[in-house]
């Protein structure tokens, strides 16, 4: 097999996790816009955009290294809005109707979006040699991870008294997000997806 064979089957893992971070980045800058939005529309106190804009800033991340797959289209961003947004949106309808639920905590709401993306997104990759159970459980795991570093947040007061050292902290958890998907599952992409036409 030579070399460029070689390259042409390897998945880009480092443009993955690279463009993993910046969509973590671009989701907070969609947060940020929709939340002014509805700020600038008298609408307060709902949570259903946290999701959406992470969704959208990492889901369109993720569809400019996949879209040259052959049948990954814009509904991977749909996926990864409509997934991540769901949880929280059931949560801000309960919240309206005075009813409380788990969703409501962020942490809770980040890994019930995660996993809800990743069943939806796995739907896509099974044709490309990752079956439901891998994403899943490397999606989930993911988030897991960035939900319990988001719930240590509130703990952080209480390791570090230096305000900007806890403020810092605090700042790298919230950025952390990006390449935590991205490596955990680029590594699984890595190992199983099976491309057409990737080039790292």
């Amino acid at each position: 097999m030579s070399i460029a064979t070689i390259r042409q089957n390897t998945f880009p893992f480092r443009k993955w996790l690279i463009y993993n971070s910046i969509g973590w980045l671009l989701g907070f800058i969609f947060i940020l816009v929709i939340a002014s939005t509805f700020d600038a529309l008298g609408i307060h106190n709902l949570q259903f955009f946290l999701g959406a804009g992470i969704g959208a800033g990492v889901g369109l991340a993720q569809w400019m290294v996949l879209r040259k797959l052959n049948d990954i289209g814009g509904r991977w961003i749909l996926f990864t809005v409509v997934g991540l947004g769901i949880p929280f949106l059931i949560a801000d309808i309960l919240g309206i109707i005075g009813i409380e639920s788990l969703i409501e905590d962020l942490q809770v709401g980040i890994i019930a979006g995660g996993l809800l993306a990743a069943y939806l997104q796995s739907k896509i990759l099974k044709s490309y040699g990752v079956t439901t159970s891998q994403w899943i459980t490397a999606s989930l795991l993911a988030w897991i991870l960035i939900g319990l570093l988001v719930y240590g947040m509130r703990f952080t007061d209480l390791i570090w008294h230096n305000r900007w050292f806890g403020f810092f902290t605090n700042l790298a958890i919230l950025l952390s997000g990006g390449p935590i998907i991205g490596w955990i599952t680029g590594r699984l992409l890595t190992s199983n997806l099976k491309l057409k036409g990737l080039m790292d």
